[in-house]
Formats: C-alpha cells, sequence, structure tokens
C-alpha cells in the first residue's frame, strides 16, 4: 500500500502494521467504535494484535470486502479482512468512512472480500470483543 492521504487509509496501514501506537494517534478522541470509547477499542485491537504477534506474525495483510449479512443494520462495503502473514488467523473489521475520515470501526462475522482466490473459512477468526460472535 502506498502512503495514506485519508484517516482511514492510515488506519488500514497501521493495522496491517499492527502499529497500535500510531492507530491510537489516528483515531479521534471524542468518537467510540465498536460502542467503546476509543482507549478501550484501542486497548481491545492491541489485545488482538498480541494473539497475532504471539503466532509469529509480522504483519498483516489486508483484503477489501464488505458484510455479506441479509440482516445487519451495519451492512457495509467499506471494510477489510487482515490476514496474518504467517498462521492462520484473520480478524474483518468494518471502517465507516465518509471523504476518507472515519466515522467508526467495527467487527463483522458475515465479512466476504473481493478477491475470490482467498478462501476464508481456511483462517481462524480473532475477535476484538469475544462475546458478541
Amino acid at each position: 500500500m502506498q502512503k495514506p492521504s485519508t484517516q482511514a487509509e492510515a488506519l488500514v496501514f497501521y493495522i496491517q502494521k499492527m502499529d497500535i501506537e500510531m492507530i491510537d494517534l489516528i483515531l479521534d478522541n471524542d468518537k467510540t467504535y465498536q460502542d467503546f470509547p476509543k482507549h478501550l477499542f484501542v486497548e481491545k485491537l492491541e489485545d488482538v494484535f498480541e494473539q497475532f504477534q504471539n503466532s509469529k506474525e509480522t504483519e498483516l495483510i489486508g483484503y477489501a470486502g464488505f458484510c455479506d449479512s441479509k440482516i445487519c443494520p451495519n451492512a457495509c462495503t467499506g471494510g477489510y479482512v487482515f490476514i496474518g502473514n504467517k498462521s492462520k488467523q484473520k480478524i474483518s473489521l468494518l471502517i465507516d468512512a465518509q471523504g476518507g475520515k472515519i466515522l467508526d470501526v467495527f467487527e463483522c462475522s458475515e465479512f466476504d472480500i473481493f478477491d475470490k482466490n482467498i478462501d476464508l473459512s481456511k483462517y481462524n477468526t480473532l475477535y476484538i470483543e469475544e462475546d458478541m460472535f
């Protein structure tokens, strides 16, 4: 990915790098993400990064996709599944953005990607909020 020019592009870039400090800097302090205050969302995302790193991941590879649920009230097209470069783990995040500015970020259990050469069922899903799914 080239150098990010918007807040949304920067979020994707830094998630791929698992750079929690930069994610903390670019997300807005006065917003909630997945209905969590920013600081708690960042802490929970850091826990997910630690799970990836414990599996010897050095980076995540982002694949663009969309919510494939027919009943989800958040059905969005702007999202990514982030797959570890070494293990069979992933996390799927919808990024609600407008004009490159992030409005919200939340997990999606019914996520699909545009690249049909990748079988997401082969990957173990990690969650920010285990109890949700």
